[in-house]
């Protein structure tokens, strides 16, 4: 066994001994000193630092910091925040944030940050980076910043808005790429995290794992993960002293200390060569007796005299230069000519570049990008024929081409202006488009049919005339785009849209039932008492003599949508909504009885309109569940 190996060996030893090391190096396996089961690490990581962290976010409560670092903990990635899973997609700070950075740097332990994402397009990836590095600017962030790629989920499974927008893998890794990009860009080390499934179906982990640092999340005792991580989330039952509750417990995987020192420096090669005099111990240090004598260093006289140097070899002349020897092999190349490459799916118009990474195989052999070929895209941003150019590197010669459809985007939004005889539609344009068709349903139920095509991908608005008067007609609209001769449609997007000018509150005259759907038999939904107060969206017609009355019943904040039978006689008037919640008063005035507090966003008759000190009030009906109130409320927070 030579000198190195023995310091090698002396030094893992030393680690292990050390209390105050919480790490393990050159084991296959070690003890989660959190849950206290036996994990094996991939043999990639033998020789390495293991060390022991968690993340946390506002869900894991207070946190004594101290004790956490006391009970083993080496490292913490901590929650900055997250975007809303509305459409509106709001920024968020995780309100533990601030507590719980400053609370670990203060008891000693390296920190790194994640922000659940809910991007839809590189835009928003970026706006969330950014983000984060607004919020981490003062502490000393010395870890990844990560962001935790992942469909949050309730009872019934995944919710949020980027699981609604069903974005390809490619447009899903683009995001991921922004993301860490412009993290890098700032000078922060960046990682993508997500669990083993995920990193397969919904983003290309192999892709960003040759760019970026990978956060793997897989809940077993030996993970068969393929691809390079540095960080292992294996558990989420983690028990911690001082956290509440259970913890998510990581590997971290590092050939650094948690200085930042590296652990695998090489001592000097021991040679055999003797050692110069000078470096020996002086002559009247004691010897070891079986310490051999030094060389003796030859005195200056007997040094050779320069007549006695050797005379330098001829040097030979070009001609006489060795040729190589014949037994080297010449480099092979390989033409990817005949390498199969996987058809690509069909992907769908995101605004951004689509840049799918095809599976190219040769002679059964699976190849590898940026290693044996790398891709090149064009056309790959708007709908239609999108060409991609595999060109072999290294060993790998020439060059495939092959293609992949952009089909159009649903349209995320559509709205309408009605009027009496007529309803214009109205809808986003951002899908890459070449035109859109335009179907309609005259009776509830019915078979939808086109009206309209319109041939423009910018055209954004269409008038449907000639309609019946107070009748509910049923609307989609879908984007197309022809593309090598075939016609490529996206899902619709679909409305509900009655021919009145003005909406219209309607007060009903006896009690009665609301009906779920528009039939006799219908299931009831709730009653209605009398003089209650709703809000009038149409007539719904099931043929062309059949019909009932549909309308929106808003109780405790709660909204009914339901049908009456057609041969009630409701009292029209103006409709109003409230805009904030709103007290009901006995009589027009501030200074009056206040009967009751009418909810944000319901409903109201105006009855009858009253002046009061250049102030204009409205008498309306309200009914709280219980208890039918006719009173006053003020116009500063009705909106007709």
């Amino acid at each position: 066994m030579n000198i190195h190996k023995i310091l090698c060996k002396l030094s893992a030893a030393l680690l292990l001994l050390n209390s105050t090391a919480p790490y393990a190096s050159a084991a296959s396996q070690t003890e989660g000193i959190f849950d206290n089961k036996t994990y094996t690490h991939a043999d990639v990581f033998d020789g390495m630092n293991i060390y022991n962290g968690i993340d946390v976010s506002y869900y894991n409560k207070n946190i004594d910091w101290e004790e956490v670092k006391d009970s083993g903990v080496d490292f913490a990635i901590i929650r900055v925040g997250y975007r809303g899973y509305g459409a509106a997609g709001t920024l968020c700070t995780d309100t533990k944030f601030v507590d719980n950075i400053e609370g670990a740097l203060d008891a000693g332990i390296k920190v790194g940050v994640y922000y659940f994402t809910e991007a839809l397009n590189k835009k928003e990836a970026i706006a969330e980076a950014e983000y984060c590095l607004e919020k981490i600017k003062d502490y000393d962030v010395t870890l990844p910043v990560v962001i935790d790629y992942e469909f949050p989920t309730d009872a019934n499974g995944p919710i949020g808005r980027m699981y609604k927008a069903n974005l390809s893998k490619s447009a899903a890794t683009n995001n991921c790429i922004a993301f860490c990009d412009t993290i890098k860009e700032a000078g922060y080390e960046p990682m993508i995290y997500a669990n083993k499934s995920d990193f397969a179906s919904l983003i290309n982990g192999t892709k960003l794992s040759k760019s970026y640092k990978i956060w793997l999340a897989n809940y077993t005792t030996k993970t068969t993960y393929a691809n390079p991580y540095e960080y292992w989330q294996y558990t989420s039952s983690g028990s911690v002293d001082g956290i509440s509750g259970k913890v998510d417990c990581n590997f971290w995987y590092t050939n650094t200390t948690l200085d930042g020192s590296s652990s695998n420096t090489v001592p000097p090669v021991v040679t055999e060569t003797p050692v110069p005099t000078e470096t020996l111990v002086p002559s009247d240090t004691p010897k070891p007796a079986d310490t051999p004598k030094p060389v003796k260093t030859p005195k200056p006289t007997e040094t050779p005299k320069p007549t006695d140097t050797p005379k330098p070899a001829k040097t030979p002349k070009p001609s006489d230069t060795p040729k190589p020897l014949e037994t080297e092999e010449p480099v092979l190349t390989i033409d990817l000519s005949d390498a199969a490459v996987q058809a690509i799916s069909d992907e769908v118009y995101t605004g951004d570049e689509i840049m799918p990474s095809p599976v190219i195989s040769l002679n059964g052999i699976e190849l590898t990008e940026d290693e044996d070929y790398e891709i090149t895209y064009s056309n790959n941003i708007n709908a239609g024929k999108a060409s991609v150019t595999i060109t072999g590197i290294s060993n790998y010669t020439g060059t495939i081409t092959t293609s992949f459809i952009i089909k159009p985007a649903r349209t995320i939004s559509i709205s309408c202006s009605p009027a009496n005889k007529a309803i214009t539609l109205t809808w986003d344009n951002l899908t890459g488009a070449q035109g859109y068709q335009i179907y309609r349903a005259d009776v509830y139920n019915g078979t939808y049919k086109r009206i309209k095509t319109i041939t423009s991908g910018t055209t954004s608005t269409y008038k449907d005339t000639k309609l019946l008067a107070d009748h509910e007609y049923y609307y989609k609209v879908r984007s197309y785009a022809k593309i090598d001769g075939k016609t490529y449609h996206s899902s619709c997007a679909t409305l509900t849209a009655a021919t009145m000018k003005t909406k219209k509150a309607a007060v009903i005259p006896a009690r009665t039932n609301l009906l779920k759907t528009p039939a006799s038999g219908s299931a009831k939904l709730v009653s209605l008492p009398k003089n209650c107060t709703v809000e009038y969206l149409g007539k719904t017609y099931l043929d062309d003599t059949v019909s009932y009355l549909h309308v929106n019943y808003i109780v405790k904040s709660k909204t009914y949508n339901g049908y009456l039978p057609s041969n009630i006689a409701l009292k029209f008037y103006s409709l109003g909504k409230t805009t904030a919640a709103l007290n009901m008063r006995k009589a027009a005035g501030t200074n009056k009885k206040v009967l009751a507090v009418i909810p944000e966003g319901t409903p109201v008759a105006l009855l009858k309109k009253v002046n009061v000190k250049s102030k204009v009030w409205y008498k309306t009906n309200y009914y709280d569940g219980k208890k039918l109130y006719t009173g006053y409320v003020s116009s500063g927070y009705i909106n007709k």
